[in-house]
Parts: structure tokens; C-alpha cells; sequence
């Protein structure tokens, strides 16, 4: 099949968690100057710079396509439901890691935010955007099934490929660890506020 494909869904869902993530994790750090004023909390920086980051990312992504389609890749995937579930699902699970980031970054910016980037690189690495998951041997997939970025790749390479094995993917388990991650940052959030005002 088309090799630009498979590299632009495996590269895909990559950068639509990768910078919501890093972005809104930094957010308070960034505007802390905002909240010397009553009227604005914490959870209003995050909100908005969730919101934000939502619309860039289907901004960034909309351009992706547009470039691919005006190289004259075929960009229409096969189902279009699965594709559009899947991208959605990419940021949300960058907003979650964003914000349950907040509350790392407030305790360090630096290692916060390093924390983040390097753990979408690993994630990255491990999560079969270069090589299908087919190759690898079945206790490496098993180990590679615990990465929400892996679910995130094949689930979108099956919204393009017919022959592309996607039965093993879980939507669900990205959702509940996406869930999960924003459960922590807003109970972090609401018990760190101090922290998270003076840094």
C-alpha cells in the first residue's frame, strides 16, 4: 500500500498528543502573572488552553491532509467513522496527559516538561509506527499493548487499510487511560492549588 500513508497515520497521532500534552502542561507555569488577579484560577488557564490546543491540533492536522492531497496522496480513508473517533481520541489523550502534567510541572518545570516529551518518545518508539506490530513476536506486542500510542496507530492505519490487522487495538483502553490521567490532574489540581499558584 502507500508508503505516505502508513508513515502520516503512524506520525499522526503522535503530534496530535505530543503538543496539546506539552503545551497545556505549561500553562499555568507560563500565565502564573494571569492569576494575581481574583477573577482568574488555574482551571481557567487549563480550560482555555485545552480548548486552545483542540483547535490547533485540528488545524495542524487539517494542513497535514491538505499537503498530503495537493502531493496527490489519496487521504480519504477507507472508514471514515474510525478515522475521525481516533483522531478525536488522539488529543483528548494529549489534553488529559497535559493536564495531569500541570501538576508535575508545578513542582519543577524543567523536569515536568521533559517528563512529558521523553515519554511520548517512548511511547513513540514502542508503538509500531515504523513497523507493523504483525513483525514483532507475540510477548513484544503484548508488552507494546500497554501504550495508548500504539492503540492510537493501528487504529488509525485500519480507518486506511483494508489488509491492516486492527482487532487487536482498543479505543477503550486509550479512553480509560485518557480518563484516568485527567481524573489525577484534576484531583491533583483541586489539592495542590496552592502549589500550583506559587510554583
Amino acid at each position: 500500500d502507500d508508503p505516505s500513508i502508513f508513515i502520516a497515520t503512524g506520525v499522526a497521532p503522535y503530534i496530535l498528543c505530543l503538543y496539546p500534552a506539552r503545551f497545556t502542561a505549561m500553562t499555568v507555569a507560563q500565565n502564573r502573572s494571569l492569576l494575581q488577579f481574583p477573577i482568574f484560577k488555574p482551571m481557567h488557564l487549563i480550560i482555555s488552553r485545552a480548548i486552545l490546543e483542540i483547535l490547533s491540533s485540528f488545524f495542524v492536522f487539517a494542513v497535514f491532509v491538505g499537503i498530503l492531497a495537493l502531493a496527490g496522496v489519496a487521504v480519504m480513508p477507507i472508514d471514515i467513522t474510525q478515522a475521525c473517533a481516533t483522531i478525536a481520541l488522539a488529543i483528548y489523550f494529549g489534553i488529559s496527559v497535559g493536564i495531569f502534567g500541570v501538576i508535575i510541572v508545578s513542582f519543577s518545570l524543567i523536569v515536568g516538561i521533559l517528563l512529558v516529551v521523553f515519554s511520548f518518545i517512548a511511547m513513540y518508539l514502542t508503538s509500531g509506527v515504523f513497523i507493523p506490530a504483525t513483525f514483532f513476536s507475540e510477548t513484544t506486542r503484548d508488552l507494546m499493548w500497554y501504550n495508548p500510542l500504539y492503540h492510537l496507530v493501528g487504529l488509525l492505519r485500519g480507518a486506511f487499510f483494508n489488509n491492516y490487522l486492527f482487532e487487536d487495538y482498543s479505543f477503550f483502553y486509550v479512553f480509560f487511560v485518557s480518563n484516568f490521567l485527567l481524573f489525577l490532574g484534576l484531583l491533583g489540581e483541586r489539592m495542590l492549588r496552592g502549589k500550583i499558584l506559587t510554583g
